[in-house]
């Protein structure tokens, strides 16, 4: 029997290669896009006479942006400075939602409920995992015990599902605009031959057998791996999209079924109480070929975990706790994001995160390599 590997990519691994594939480079890059739809409106002929008779809402959007009714001409010209300034400034997602606010002139709508709350988590933690934030928002809808409780859930998936439409789009253009540049690192870490000093666990078979291969498990959305990578992997190697792909369906939402109040929707009864599972991962896996496709490399031998640019966060925790714990999985190197300038690591936090997934401690400990035996840092 050979040992294999299972390397997993999460959103790391594109942002190494400067895609802006983060949840705050698209909300950045949506405010921008509505300004600049606004912006064209405005610069219509017929449009600075409409303005001094009402507000104006350019709508359709996740975002509607509304401009005050004007009373002199110079207030027009000061709008189009106005706008073209916030689309130049150069500034991050949360700021440039700060310069909107403040703006005289401009004020901004939302017709979508959960993109609202999004947005006010945003400029509070600067920060936010969307599917995750979904999960709260569907456990706030479920607490509610009234006639309202259908129609909440409802839109609440309704809102999640413009958000993923936009957000797919905005994936797929940035993926045939963007010219990525090629890290020889990368290919190493791929090509890495497994270590006798990486498993705590005895490993009987050799090390060096030819019939060992890859697994590249890739959570995102784009082709990175597949377009820069996978033509300079040495050893026999099959890519899974878990996530699907931009080109197709992609399986976003929420995935930790384990979460000590999932069991409890079990009981719910409702006209409308499937919507609860309708962006849970664990039933979109079932849609497609790739999931199976990842029990049956697990299934075909002992392997070894690689973890590049995933943070083994709550929003993947019900497949990665399968992949951790099963009895094949004999190592897990955890690859980490260490800055130059002021030597900080992401690594004790992946470890925490990792940690999460096993109810076994002492498998924890086991089968996670150390960090002074690792061979590359990421």
């Amino acid at each position: 029997m050979s040992t294999n590997k299972l390397i997993l990519l999460g959103n790391g691994f594109d942002l190494a290669h400067e895609l802006p594939t983060s949840y705050n480079d698209f909300i950045l890059f949506y405010f921008r896009k509505r300004l600049k739809e606004t912006l064209i409106k405005v610069n219509e002929n017929d449009f600075k006479t409409n303005l001094y008779q009402r507000n104006f809402i350019l709508n359709n959007g996740l975002i509607n942006i509304e401009i005050r009714s004007i009373q002199y001409e110079q207030d027009y010209y000061t709008i189009i400075e106005n706008i073209t300034s916030l689309i130049e400034t150069d500034v991050n997602s949360y700021e440039l939602i700060e310069l909107i606010e403040k703006n005289y002139y401009l004020s901004i709508r939302y017709p979508s409920d959960f993109f609202y709350k999004l947005i006010q988590n945003i400029k509070v933690n600067k920060w936010v995992d969307v599917e995750h934030f979904y999960y709260l928002r569907l456990k706030e809808c479920i607490t509610i015990k009234n006639s309202v409780y259908d129609d909440l859930l409802e839109n609440l998936n309704k809102d999640f599902d413009l958000f993923t439409n936009h957000f797919k789009a905005y994936l797929k253009n940035i993926t045939h605009t963007k010219n990525l540049k090629y890290k020889p690192l990368f290919t190493r870490v791929f090509n890495k031959k497994l270590s006798h000093d990486e498993f705590k666990y005895p490993i009987i078979e050799s090390l060096e057998d030819q019939n060992s291969k890859s697994c590249f498990l890739n959570f995102n959305y784009t082709n990175t791996f597949e377009e820069y990578y996978s033509h300079k992997i040495s050893n026999p190697h099959e890519i899974i999209n878990i996530h699907g792909s931009l080109e197709d369906d992609i399986i976003f939402g929420f995935g930790d079924e384990h979460d000590s109040d999932y069991k409890n929707y079990e009981t719910i009864e409702s006209k409308y109480s499937n919507l609860i599972y309708k962006n849970i991962k664990s039933f979109k896996y079932l849609e497609s070929e790739e999931y199976t496709k990842l029990i049956m490399f697990m299934l075909d031998g002992h392997f070894q975990v690689s973890i590049i640019g995933h943070s083994c966060g709550l929003s993947d925790r019900t497949l990665l706790k399968e992949i951790f714990n099963h009895k094949n999985c004999k190592s897990i190197i955890v690859y980490y994001y260490e800055t130059e300038k002021n030597n900080i690591s992401d690594y004790k936090e992946k470890l925490y995160e990792i940690n999460r997934s096993f109810e076994d401690k002492i498998e924890f400990r086991k089968k996670i390599v150390p960090i002074d035996k690792k061979l590359h840092m990421i």
